[in-house]
């Protein structure tokens, strides 16, 4: 089975895509034995998430202006790959950006089934997010890539739903990310009971993220044995505003905000924080927040995350998204007795074990045998039928 796997990028800054996209890839090469290619336009100059297994890695660079735009260098590159090399599937990660639509135009011509996984790009706040634009690119050709695509790939069922609703009728299978496996885990590497405990959000400093309201409510808290760290990439200058935030709240002396942590660095993170908040608008799974379970943080985030097992495991808490929420909630959590903590923290990795990459993979390879199989049938049937 040869699977082209298509992502516009697979930068650092881009967030948990670019690592779930290469753990997944590389499990399935490596545990099931497909044949993997992964194409990208990731910029060469910024950090990438490396592949560590047989997958086939492209990455093809936008040239002048236009290319850069419009992403040629991914049509180009589907154009120039032989007939007898062409893919069995096409997998594409993500909607509205050149590479998704050139890959989805490359499977059509040449009647490769091909499979779209929005990654959270079709929820409610992304689509209302910048919806001018995107109501554009829904008429010129998203519209036509989402209804001819094979199948729907969420990650939870909260996203399965969304999709339905915007009026798709092909198959929709619920997978989920996987965790990446750490080191061995301690959990006397962290002390619940230190007299300054640390609140921790890493993620992309984007406006989605809710980063600013969290830094309003703990101006508003204030609270007392407590640090917030903020850590991630800069995404659409965001940044710039939530460093404003915090000079004018004068919280400076409270709040850390540092730049993305890579590899063993983010491990560190989690491991001298004590509680890890996402306040997010929108999330379609959150790598970030399974990362943060599997190493025993408990977790308060948003039901615009798919993660209300947290609260039925007892591991954290699932709010609504906004000020007032977090208002109401981080006080509570912030409260929360340093037992109680270490508590959560030993339910937050039970529940990442259901998490595991290696059955991640081994329902994508069956969701992969059963559709192939149902494409070819109905090929052969639209054969006979002529």
């Amino acid at each position: 089975m040869r699977v082209l796997h298509i992502v516009p990028s697979l930068n650092l800054s881009h967030g948990g895509p670019s690592r779930s996209v290469v753990a997944l890839t590389d499990h399935l090469a490596e545990e099931h034995g497909i044949n993997i290619s992964l194409l990208s336009a990731s910029d060469s100059s910024c950090s990438v998430v490396e592949s560590h297994s047989s997958v086939i890695s492209i990455n093809v660079q936008p040239g002048n202006i236009l290319d850069r735009y419009f992403f040629l260098c991914i049509r180009s590159y589907l154009r120039s790959i032989p007939r007898v090399s062409h893919p069995d599937l096409v997998h594409i990660h993500g909607v509205w950006h050149p590479a998704c639509h050139w890959g989805a135009s490359f499977a059509r011509t040449f009647g490769i089934p091909y499979v779209i996984q929005p990654r959270g790009m079709l929820e409610p706040w992304p689509l209302a997010h910048k919806k001018a634009k995107k109501s554009l690119a829904m008429l010129l050709y998203q519209r036509k890539d989402l209804y001819a695509c094979s199948a729907f790939v969420a990650t939870a069922s909260q996203e399965a739903d969304n999709i339905r609703r915007l009026g798709f009728s092909k198959p929709i299978v619920t997978i989920p990310n996987g965790v990446e496996s750490f080191a061995p885990f301690n959990p006397t590497l962290r002390d619940f009971n230190k007299s300054i405990r640390t609140a921790l959000f890493m993620s992309r400093l984007h406006v989605k993220k809710g980063v600013i309201e969290l830094v309003e409510a703990w101006s508003a808290i204030r609270p007392v044995g407590w640090r917030l760290r903020i850590v991630g990439p800069d995404d659409g200058g965001h940044r710039a505003a939530i460093i404003k935030r915090i000079s004018q709240l004068g919280v400076s002396d409270v709040v850390d905000l540092v730049d993305e942590a890579k590899g063993s660095q983010r491990v560190h993170e989690y491991m001298s924080a004590h509680l890890f908040i996402l306040p997010t608008y929108s999330e379609n799974f959150g790598m970030v927040i399974a990362e943060a379970l599997s190493l025993g943080l408990p977790v308060l985030t948003t039901n615009a995350a798919p993660w209300g097992s947290i609260q039925s495991h007892q591991c954290g808490w699932w709010i609504e998204p906004g000020l007032d929420s977090l208002l109401h909630m981080l006080p509570v959590a912030l409260a929360t007795e340093g037992r109680e903590l270490e508590l959560m923290s030993m339910r937050a990795r039970q529940l990442a074990k259901e998490f595991d990459w290696v059955t991640v993979a081994k329902d994508m390879k069956h969701f992969y045998s059963d559709l192939l199989a149902n494409y070819k049938y109905a090929v052969a049937t639209e054969i006979d039928n002529k």
